[in-house]
């Protein structure tokens, strides 16, 4: 009963599970550090944090069958997040 009231307030706000997860798996790998610079280990890191949510977002998946949301929707979201990080974060060190 309680889970089908998760997966149900899941399945309505996706983009905010997707954000969250992405977010947490950011921090966790240390990725809002000012003093960060761009090398090989911000690459490492950032590809971590991006696996680190595709794992929790196949589980969540596979924990909440019920919830539909397309491989090319996480395909693309996760495309569109990693470009969005390295052009920020290749903006800022130019500034």
């Amino acid at each position: 009963m309680w889970l089908e009231q998760i997966a149900r307030l899941i399945g309505h706000d996706a983009q905010l599970t997707y954000a969250t997860m992405l977010s947490g798996a950011l921090t966790a790998f240390g990725m809002y550090q000012r003093r960060l610079t761009f090398s090989a280990g911000f690459l490492l890191r950032l590809g971590s944090s991006f696996l680190m949510t595709s794992m929790g977002l196949s589980l969540l998946f596979f924990a909440f069958p019920e919830l539909i949301l397309g491989r090319g929707v996480v395909l693309f979201a996760m495309l569109f997040s990693f470009f969005g990080i390295m052009a920020t974060r290749i903006l800022w060190q130019l500034r």
